[in-house]
């Protein structure tokens, strides 16, 4: 899903207007497939290491969840589908109750299926403290506020 929002993001920016309606395609296409595919509806959150649309690992990656949730913003941005916001708001509140870690404020980096942190997995590292994090908190934000703050 990651690279729906980064492609997309990209056209906008260069202000190419047969990308940008190319790149909504894709980006919807992506999402789609990832709430049919990705989604657990059981426990929550996004797999995110599939074969032939296969889950072939059932624990669940911090970036894969903080990725999702951006991409979701925009599809619901660029579509104005709720479906896409719905799923946006179960991740960052799955985000929120399954991996921030509310002794040491830091989000684990991996969880069980069933929520249980893999505390053998560094917190921080270069991916994830100076990359995933950031962009989760600027480009969320950014996209929040433009669906809820008025101007």
């Amino acid at each position: 899903m990651e690279a729906g929002w980064v492609l997309y993001n990209s056209a906008w920016i260069i202000k190419n207007n047969d990308l940008i309606k190319e790149c909504q395609s894709i980006l919807l296409s992506l999402c789609d497939h990832a709430i049919d595919v990705g989604f657990d509806h059981q426990y929550g959150g996004m797999f995110n290491r599939f074969i032939n649309g296969k889950v072939i690992t059932t624990n669940k990656e911090w970036w894969t969840q903080s990725e999702s949730v951006i991409t979701l913003l925009y599809a619901h941005r660029i579509s104005n589908n709720k479906k896409y916001l719905s799923y946006a708001i179960r991740l960052l509140e799955y985000i929120d109750n399954s991996f921030s870690d509310q002794e040491k404020g830091e989000w684990f980096d991996s969880i069980t299926r069933e929520g249980k942190p893999i505390y053998e997995l560094p917190r921080l590292h270069l991916w994830k403290s100076m990359y995933h994090n950031v962009r989760y908190c600027i480009e969320s934000v950014k996209q929040l506020e433009r669906l809820f703050v008025k101007a």
